[in-house]
């Protein structure tokens, strides 16, 4: 991974996601984008023209923007940054999917539903939408690392380009130790023997893979990945996100979506 993009609010998780991008961006030798965005009416440049008090805020944002720059030259990061001004929350997510980033880092803050970032744009949706890894944090005091990492996968096929996406992003970060579980609930239960198998035959496309494999029980998956990825105090969970955006989202929920309005652990997100 050589080009990462922060994506911040200035707000105290938007300082979480700074470290951890500072922190990734160290380790990996990557080159960092800092970014933030502001809605502005479509008739931006003739307003702000005539009434000059209108670009403070541009001029607030910008500001800190270049403050988060120098602070990662302090650290010898090769970082820049931009200020994105939109007229809606659909030409955000567009512009975004358009840049060609090998990592998205952001925060979340809410612990119960997610909340608004940047433009009416939800973490949700990012998480749906973008074509490169997202990685959301949002506990601000937690000191970010890449030690022990839990992919969690229900081994559907489609799924392999994702775990492997997972494998480079661990061996590039330094990870030491990799757990690969299914968490099997009364709602697609499966003997023992049976789910490893099918762990053994997911993982036999992966032959370099240096990974423990676990099958966990719980009563529904969003609370048996936390639960197993607290029992063996895993720095990230990294899951793949089918990234529904049709009608079938509305009733379905999501995995990845549930890790973050939930827990308290960074999770990955790379779309299928």
């Amino acid at each position: 991974m050589r080009e990462l993009l922060l994506l911040t609010d200035f707000s105290e998780v938007g300082e979480a996601a700074a470290k951890t991008a500072f922190a990734l961006a160290k380790s990996l030798q990557a080159n960092l984008e800092i970014l933030h965005a502001m809605q502005v009416p479509s008739d931006w440049e003739e307003l702000s023209d005539n009434f000059p008090d209108l670009q403070q805020p541009a001029a607030s944002a910008t500001a800190k923007l270049k403050e988060l720059s120098e602070a990662a030259a302090r650290q010898d990061i090769r970082a820049g940054y931009r200020l994105l001004q939109v007229a809606s929350n659909r030409n955000f997510i567009h512009a975004l999917t358009e840049l060609e980033k090998d990592l998205i880092i952001m925060g979340a803050s809410s612990k119960n539903a997610l909340e608004k970032f940047v433009l009416g744009s939800t973490t949700e949706r990012m998480m749906r939408r973008s074509g490169s890894p997202v990685l959301v944090v949002k506990n601000p005091d937690r000191v970010f690392r890449v030690k022990t990492v839990v992919f969690a996968s229900g081994l559907e096929p489609d799924t392999h380009g994702s775990f492997q996406r997972l494998l480079d992003f661990a061996q590039s970060a330094g990870a030491e130790n990799l757990h690969f579980v299914e968490v099997t609930t009364p709602f697609n239960f499966l003997p023992s023997d049976e789910a490893n198998k099918r762990i053994k035959d997911f993982l036999a496309h992966h032959p370099q893979a240096s990974i423990q494999t676990h099958n966990y029980n719980h009563f529904n998956i969003e609370s048996g990945i936390m639960a197993f990825a607290r029992s063996v105090n895993a720095d990230l969970i990294a899951i793949a996100n089918h990234g529904r955006q049709d009608i079938s989202s509305i009733f379905v929920e999501s995995i990845p979506e549930n890790l973050v309005r939930f827990g308290d652990i960074p999770v990955l997100s790379i779309k299928i």
